[in-house]
């Protein structure tokens, strides 16, 4: 099972899998967060690409290696991250280029004293943020928090992903897929129009499901619940008067490599890992992502295996890479505020 209480996310080789392998933040994400901070402050859209308001600033929390917070330093003059993982801050500190870009290791629930440690004015605070983290938090106790420490001016972000779905390339499904208009669909509408377009993707998403659903079943209950639904029954509405939802598919050309990497960064692998070491080292239990990737080498014709194969060795990695997946990754973002 996994314990809410480990750093599994801080353990060995875990932080840089993170920062590597999660899917990056869209722009037009982004610039939409942007879009109603700014709207909050009456500054016109015109200027969305150099938002830079004098003293404000953003504050992301549970940020992990800083994903998310790299992605606002454009935005804002000063960027602030907070997790409690040592291992992710010490990460997100070593691959931060971002002159304007600090971290420090708090709790998400711990707000007031984050303003104190960076010195924030409440008045300067434009946006607060928090990227596929929610799922790991009591939301009362969050939400309580954070309203009695924030202006009601202030803007604040709930980001996240839902279940990615496979896609095997093919010029018929990408043209499909473009022709859509992404930002105008939601995934199900996307998935179906790929999906009777490439026969495999049904069959690879079986095995990603599989791999999710049955095989860490006894595990997923936190890091995975994050990415189960992109809708989740959050009290919001007990704590802001407004509320805007935005969905953002975004196809990523990737291969199966990387897709086993995202895998091996999420906190149940890590859990299942810890419980079934020496068992999965004498062969006696499987790796659920070793199998996932077998299934699919031998689907590709790179590999006659269908048990377990060794993920670190040098040639199961270069037929990993061969095998070209497309991910349709699915954004999410609640917008909350109160009234001025």
């Amino acid at each position: 099972m996994t314990d809410q209480t480990v750093d599994y996310f801080g353990l060995q080789d875990q932080p840089k899998l993170y920062n590597s392998f999660r899917p990056e933040y869209p722009d037009n994400l982004i610039n939409f967060v942007i879009a109603k901070t700014m709207s909050r402050h009456n500054l016109s859209g015109k200027f969305l690409d150099s938002f830079q308001t004098n003293g404000k600033c953003a504050l992301d929390l549970a940020c992990g290696t800083g994903l998310f917070t790299r992605k606002l330093s454009s935005k804002f003059e000063k960027v602030y991250g907070t997790d409690t993982s040592d291992g992710q801050i010490e990460e997100a500190r070593r691959s931060n280029s971002c002159s304007n870009v600090s971290y420090s290791r708090f709790s998400a629930y711990e707000i007031e004293a984050t303003l104190d440690y960076f010195t924030i004015e409440v008045s300067n605070l434009s946006l607060v943020s928090i990227a596929s983290a929610i799922h790991w938090l009591d939301p009362h106790k969050f939400f309580k928090s954070l309203v009695e420490s924030i202006a009601s001016e202030t803007t604040v972000a709930v980001v996240g992903y839902g279940v990615p779905a496979i896609v095997k390339p093919s010029n018929v499904a990408q043209n499909i897929i473009q022709e859509s208009r992404l930002s105008s669909l939601g995934k199900k509408e996307v998935t179906d129009l790929v999906e009777t377009n490439c026969p495999k993707m049904k069959l690879y998403n079986q095995f990603f499901q599989d791999t999710l659903f049955e095989r860490f079943a006894d595990y997923v209950q936190c890091d995975a619940k994050g990415i189960y639904s992109m809708q989740a029954e959050l009290p919001y509405g007990e704590y802001f008067e407004n509320h805007d939802y935005k969905e953002f598919p975004v196809l990523k050309k990737s291969n199966l490599h990387d897709l086993v990497q995202f895998l091996r960064s999420m906190s149940f692998y890590r859990a299942f890992w810890i419980d079934n070491e020496n068992e999965i080292q004498n062969g006696t239990v499987e790796d659920p992502v070793a199998l996932f990737a077998a299934r699919i080498l031998k689907e590709e014709n790179l590999t006659e295996n269908v048990t377990n194969i060794d993920l670190n060795d040098k040639n199961n990695v270069k037929s990993m890479i061969q095998v070209d997946i497309d991910v349709l990754w699915t954004f999410y973002v609640h917008i909350l505020s109160n009234e001025r």
